[in-house]
């Protein structure tokens, strides 16, 4: 998945000023609603320095500013240098929340939380920070193209500009006020610019991606998703320097995994002891994992499983581009999943042990049609594929479905049902070669996802709707 780099740090910053004493209130005191507009900051009269003639914003909190830091979007604060009065209310809500708000000789603000926590907001709208870990984020309001040298390995776009952020590793810049056809005249312009290595091109309703990397492994993704009836859509360009993943499981963990004994109730799975497998803790499941695996030795997993009274739920086999085998299966009981998976090609072979008998979960027999007809799921439309076969797990905050018999076929048959049932807002959309994910809200800020990777094809929704 594409790195996003500076709008996800932004939330440890959130917490880290929030812990840091203070506020004292609930979730629905201190945080606005999404769809709540009641936050944007809205001055009809300036003077020529920027700042309102007298007019006191209701709303100037530190929860709109943040919001604003995120996401750009000006219904949450429009940037300009604050009177006496609205730095008296900013300054009351950010000490609120146990940080400090100082304001700059040119209007900047800026608030300080604990540690290296701190969040600057510009009369022009830019944004620059750090975390609690002292990794810089923000974002540009200049419109120029970028001179870096991330700039120049594209062509310049014939798109408005409305953001930008980089660092050594990505270039993003976000765009407005664009039609669905300029973001393809200019994805055009990248292809005669040589971005036609592993070039994809997707091209559904409300959404367009544009991929691709030149003879120097400079990598673009072009993205155009349609806001909620076809207006304010989410255009944005990233460029990066392509790397290649190497298999080695420590380009996406920090912390050396814990070697463990396998649990009883799953002792079937070797019955001759571990040999040449190593089980580890993981966050919440174990894992049997050897460095390199064969076909046989899956299969021979999946048969234990049937022979130990393990339901098959879904599953692949087949080649890859080097005629190397590849290998995914999943069995279930009435209390434990087994994932079984196989790559020759990455040298991976391992096998999941979950506990599945989380409360309120529902696993629903094999030839029954038990789609969720109360909650937030009900929200969900029922999938007009797959063998009418569920697995309805309710976790609390969110309900997932797995869909037996779907497949990779389905995925876009699937987004465009949810769009239809009005989850368009906020799209997001990842299409890799072995996995593909789509998230939306809808109105009533309930966000909801479907997902195919592995062969396993899962629906969720949030079971309330998101505050923030």
């Amino acid at each position: 998945m594409k790195k996003i780099i500076a709008l996800i740090v932004l939330f440890c910053m959130i917490f880290a000023l929030c812990a840091c004493g203070g506020g004292g209130g609930t979730p629905e005191d201190t945080f606005n609603r999404r769809d709540d507009t009641t936050a944007a900051q809205n001055v009809s009269e300036t003077d020529d320095n920027g700042g309102a003639h007298g007019v006191v914003v209701t709303n100037l909190t530190f929860q709109a500013l943040l919001m604003y830091a995120e996401t750009g979007n000006k219904e949450y604060f429009d940037p300009h240098v604050l009177n006496d009065a609205e730095k008296a209310q900013l300054k009351a809500s950010v000490e609120a929340e146990g940080g400090q708000c100082d304001f700059g000789a040119d209007g900047t603000i800026i608030i300080t939380g604990s540690g290296t926590t701190r969040l600057e907001i510009h009369p022009d709208g830019s944004v620059e920070g750090t975390d609690d870990e002292g990794k810089p984020f923000g974002f540009s309001k200049v419109t120029d193209w970028p001179t870096s040298e991330f700039g120049k390995a594209v062509p310049q776009a014939d798109l408005q500009i409305k953001m930008q952020t980089e660092d050594d590793e990505m270039l993003m810049i976000m765009f407005e006020n664009a039609t669905l056809d300029q973001v393809k005249a200019y994805a055009k312009k990248l292809e005669e610019a040589g971005y036609t290595i592993d070039k994809q091109e997707l091209d559904v309703e409300s959404m367009y991606q544009f991929s691709g990397k030149n003879a120097n492994d400079i990598v673009v993704s072009l993205t155009y998703m349609a806001g909620e009836g076809g207006n304010d859509a989410s255009i944005a360009l990233n460029v990066e320097k392509y790397k290649e993943w190497s298999g080695d499981e420590t380009d996406y963990q920090t912390e050396p995994l814990t070697e463990t004994d396998l649990p009883s109730q799953f002792a079937f799975l070797l019955p001759n002891g571990k040999k040449d497998f190593k089980v580890y803790q993981n966050a919440g499941y174990i894992t049997i994992e050897k460095a390199t695996g064969t076909l046989s030795e899956a299969k021979n997993f999946a048969s234990l499983c049937e022979q130990n009274g393990y339901r098959y739920v879904t599953g692949q086999e087949y080649k890859n581009e080097d005629g190397t085998d590849s290998y995914f299966a999943v069995y279930l009981n009435d209390s434990y999943e087994i994932h079984i998976s196989l790559n020759i090609l990455e040298s991976k072979f391992f096998v999941d042990l979950l506990d599945a008998a989380n409360p309120g979960e529902v696993t629903t027999p094999a030839g029954e049609d038990d789609w969720p007809t109360a909650g937030a799921a009900a929200k969900l439309p029922k999938p007009t594929f797959g063998d009418g076969n569920y697995t309805v797990r309710d976790y609390g905050d969110q309900t997932s479905i797995s869909v037996d018999g779907a497949s990779a076929s389905d995925f876009y048959t699937y987004v465009k049902a949810l769009q239809n049932k009005g989850f368009t807002i906020d799209q997001e959309l990842d299409d890799e070669d072995d996995v593909k994910l789509y998230s939306a809200y809808d109105k009533d800020n309930y966000a909801a996802f479907v997902q195919y990777a592995m062969g396993v094809f899962v629906i969720g929704i949030t079971n309330q709707p998101e505050e923030d």
